[in-house]
């Protein structure tokens, strides 16, 4: 186990120096491809957690607020349902897992902009 603790650590670290490297414009491998999903993915993510946690932060009782909750809980459902279907087009193969997650980022990216006009709505 102490002989594996430092190769596991020099394997994490290039990992994540070469992630740092990636150049997404250009990725050409599908293992490239995956990582720049992954990173868009986890932007996206990101992005939609702290739009929640804002909405949430100005519904006015905990009534609405549980509304969001259940609502939120659908939709992520919803969102995996949906992604495994749209990657189901290529099963078995390399892209399908690239698909998932990329349908999985669309749909982040969507929920994002609907959960922003109710900020909006919420603000005024």
């Amino acid at each position: 186990m102490k002989k594996l603790l430092p190769l596991l650590m020099c394997t994490s670290l290039l990992v994540g120096s070469s992630l740092m490297a990636l150049d997404c414009r250009n990725a050409s491998t599908t293992v490239d491809m995956k990582d720049c999903a992954r990173i868009d993915y986890d932007k996206a993510d990101k992005m939609l957690n702290a739009k929640y946690k804002q909405l949430m932060s100005l519904l006015p009782d905990a009534i609405v607020k549980d509304k969001l909750k259940k609502a939120q809980r659908a939709w992520i459902i919803y969102r995996d349902l949906s992604a495994d279907f749209d990657s189901d087009a290529m099963r078995g193969g390399t892209g399908e897992g690239l698909l998932y997650v990329g349908s999985q980022t669309e749909m982040i990216e969507q929920r994002t902009k609907e959960l922003s006009h109710a900020i909006e709505f919420y603000k005024n």
